[in-house]
């Protein structure tokens, strides 16, 4: 029994592939009619997916309007109250047959061209079907006010960490919390610049005052060397005789002086300013090794590359475009250490799959694909996706056993660091990144290592698949560690991915950029790169 049947004409089977890959994201079983069993009678099975479906999404064009099977599959809706509309085509102002007219739909027809998951019509959508099926998640997502305080979107996190519409409310959350501190920045600002222009005119009426002092004090001195000047004139005539003799027999005394020590003066004992001395310049030159040439324990293991050990300012600063609350800037130093060249396989994936025996999960819950169907197609040199932090860590452990070796996950210092490689702009390609660097805003992985390499020899750092790290989310950074190692709590319900992804906006590529996740999601966007000890 399918959660959503799409009724609708062959003119738009475009759109309507469109709407079923987003709805199966969403975890949600679609049937169309391209689901039709071979060799099956085409109105039986039709007419038996209708109505057993949760929901029968209908949606008109002038095409469907016309259409009698349209009609009829409406119908099944409208009289079991399961029925969900939406406008795929046509001119404005058209509107469908009674009686479905009394059923509100939603135009989609923008969106069909740039799907965003706030389109108020997508959401609306997505409330009618959320209810239908009994996913409360999708229900109240569809209900929520995109410019909900993020108090409000924080609680709904809190209560959807499996919902495969986290990240979009995570990353509503973001662009809430960095309006709201451009907001308390501007604020603050604000006050500053009152404060400087009040500090200013009392600086101002204090410097008139002491002008003013300053002038009071000057004509009073003016007046007093005024008065001095009258009472010496008066007094000069009196004394003008006794001054002539001081004069006399100050002279006189000082031309003897002279006359008896200056030809016996001693200057032996004076002394000698000395040459100065010669300064010995110094310079020298700081540096490393590092030798990047790529390795394997094995002749199947995945190939590694050994990062140089250093030190960096992990997060970044608040001028960055896209800048998450949870990337406050802190200095670590980090170990030397190799890292995968590469993510880690569909081919790599499955040796270990056949060696362990290790079986595919059930698509149900927190796992909404698996990495053999992840709802588009891959060859063995596509990353694998579709696996959650367990499955990172079994693979590592197996490897690490395997090769007498100690693999592990990259530490989020350590991605950090690996993906600069040295940079300190939003990507190491620099302050942007195009597609021909990157795999992203796409349908699709691409093979490993179809985009140039950043200058530490890994590729795909930015896009292609997230990848798990081994910390527990924090938010901000803690404080420590500030040695590359992994933040660790006692109870961890939130791990960490970094990256990008085939599907994500390129902000979301950025360096510093961070994802929450509960640790046992398998979406079709997830998966890792290998660590190892050296």
């Amino acid at each position: 029994m399918a959660d959503v049947f799409i009724s609708y004409k062959r003119e738009e089977r475009q759109a309507v592939e469109r709407l079923a890959q987003e709805l199966r994201r969403l975890g949600l079983d679609v049937w169309f009619d391209a689901s039709l069993n071979a060799g099956e009678a085409f109105s039986d099975e039709i007419d038996r997916e209708a109505r057993a479906a949760k929901t029968i999404l209908v949606c008109w064009s002038p095409a469907a309007r016309a259409s009698d099977w349209v009609k009829s599959e409406a119908l099944i809706g409208f009289t079991n109250k399961k029925l969900a509309a939406c406008y795929a085509a046509g001119p404005d102002g058209f509107d469908p047959p009674a009686p479905f007219n009394s059923i509100h739909a939603e135009d989609l027809r923008a969106w069909l061209s740039a799907a965003s998951p706030t389109h108020a019509g997508w959401k609306s959508v997505l409330r009618r079907i959320g209810k239908l099926c009994g996913r409360e998640d999708i229900e109240s997502y569809g209900a929520l006010d995109v410019q909900a305080p993020a108090s409000v979107l924080r609680a709904w996190l809190e209560r959807h960490e499996a919902s495969a519409l986290f990240m979009t409310v995570d990353e509503l959350l973001r662009a809430r919390d960095t309006e709201e501190t451009d907001r308390a920045q501007l604020e603050q600002a604000a006050r500053e610049r009152r404060a400087r222009e009040e500090a200013a005119r009392r600086e101002r009426e204090e410097a008139r005052a002491r002008e003013e002092a300053e002038q009071a004090r000057l004509e009073a001195e003016r007046r007093q060397r005024e008065a001095e000047r009258v009472s010496a004139a008066n007094a000069q005539n009196s004394s003008r005789g006794a001054g002539r003799f001081v004069v006399w027999a100050f002279g006189a005394v000082a031309l003897v002086a002279i006359l008896i020590w200056s030809p016996w003066t001693d200057r032996s004992n004076e002394p000698v300013e000395p040459a100065p001395s010669e300064v010995a310049s110094q310079s020298g030159d700081t540096g490393g090794v590092r030798d990047n040439t790529p390795f394997r324990d094995c002749p199947d293991c995945p190939e590694m590359v050994r990062v140089p050990g250093g030190s960096f300012t992990m997060g970044s600063p608040a001028s960055e475009s896209g800048r998450g609350a949870d990337e406050n800037q802190r200095n670590v130093t980090v170990a030397a250490f190799a890292a995968g060249r590469t993510e880690v396989t569909r081919g790599q994936w499955a040796a270990f799959v056949r060696d362990t025996g290790r079986a595919d999960p059930q698509v149900t819950g927190n796992t909404y694909c698996t990495w053999r169907s992840p709802g588009y197609a891959q060859d063995d040199n596509h990353p694998v996706a579709c696996v959650n932090w367990d499955d990172a860590r079994a693979y590592v452990a197996w490897l690490s056993q395997r090769t007498g070796q100690r693999y592990r996950l990259l530490t989020e210092a350590e991605w950090e660091y690996a993906a600069r490689a040295g940079t300190t702009t939003a990507y190491s390609t620099g302050a942007s990144i195009s597609p021909s660097e990157a795999r992203f805003s796409s349908s699709s992985t691409a093979s490993v290592g179809a985009f140039p390499a950043n200058a530490f020899g890994l590729y795909d750092v930015h896009g292609n698949v997230w990848e798990w790290v081994q910390d527990c989310y924090e938010n901000p950074y803690p404080n420590a560690p500030t040695n590359g190692a992994a933040y660790e709590t006692s109870s961890c319900s939130s791990r960490v991915l970094r990256g990008g992804s085939w599907d994500s906006f390129p902000e979301y590529l950025r360096s510093a950029f961070r994802v929450r996740v509960n640790p046992t999601l398998r979406d079709y966007y997830g998966g890792f790169r290998l660590a190892r000890t050296v």
